[in-house]
C-alpha cells in the first residue's frame, strides 16, 4: 500500500520503441506469399510494426508467429518474425 518506488519513466519496456519485421513463411510458394502479403497489406513483402517491448510478445502471439521454431507446415503459422535476433534482449530478456 506504499507508493511505488519506480515511475513509468523508469521502465524501458514502456518507453522504448522497437520494430517488428514480419514476412510470410519462406516455405510458401511465391503465389502463396503474394496472397498473405495482400491479406496483411505488406509493403515489399514485409509488414513493419512499431510497438513497445512490453507489448511485443502479445502482438507476436496474436499474429500466431513462432519464434523458437517453425511449425511443421507453413499453413500452421503463415508469418515469421525476420528480425528476431535484433530483438532477443527485449523479447526473451
Amino acid at each position: 500500500m506504499d507508493s511505488a518506488t519506480h515511475s513509468k519513466s523508469d521502465d524501458p519496456g514502456w518507453n522504448t520503441e522497437i520494430t517488428l519485421r514480419i514476412q510470410p513463411d519462406p516455405r510458401f510458394s511465391e503465389s502463396q506469399k503474394a496472397i498473405i502479403e495482400q491479406d496483411y497489406q505488406m509493403t515489399n513483402g514485409e509488414l513493419v510494426i512499431s510497438t513497445k517491448p512490453a507489448l511485443a510478445q502479445y502482438l507476436i502471439q496474436e499474429m500466431h508467429e513462432r519464434t523458437e521454431f517453425l511449425a511443421k507446415t507453413p499453413q500452421q503459422q503463415q508469418l515469421v518474425l525476420v528480425n528476431e535476433s535484433d530483438l532477443k534482449d527485449w523479447l526473451f530478456g
